[in-house]
């Protein structure tokens, strides 16, 4: 009898081990993702042509940031890398500038900005 107790305990105490293990990996999954993702941008980044990598020619944030969606749709974190401002300075302009309707928001996570019309005509 008490043979089977100590079995039940023991695979109590195993199954047990196993879900924790099994939360642990699920946890991890997520950070890897995380850092995938931030991984494929820096390689998306290397790939363009070494002319958008330039330095900007723009006084005015606002004007470059407009220039570099004109382009093609970006991340905040992309622009930031090019443009190798802080990222809160960053955020703080895109954020700015999609409320005044110069930018472009799409639903997607990470988000992407996209100029407007209205951003297209500021920089004219």
């Amino acid at each position: 009898m008490d043979y089977v107790a100590l079995f039940l305990v023991g695979v109590g105490i195993f199954s047990v081990s196993l879900i924790a293990t099994y939360i642990t990996m699920w946890n991890s999954r997520d950070e890897y993702s995380d850092e995938l993702v931030k991984l494929k941008i820096k390689v998306d980044m290397l790939s363009q042509p070494q002319e958008s990598l330039r330095q900007p020619r723009f006084d005015n944030i606002t004007h470059e940031i407009l220039r570099l969606v004109r382009e093609k749709p970006l991340t905040a974190r992309e622009i930031r890398s090019v443009l190798g401002q802080s990222r809160e300075h960053v955020y703080r302009v895109v954020k700015k500038m999609a409320d005044d309707g110069h930018l472009e928001r799409l639903n997607t996570r990470p988000y992407t900005y996209k100029i407007t019309e209205k951003g297209a005509n500021l920089l004219k």
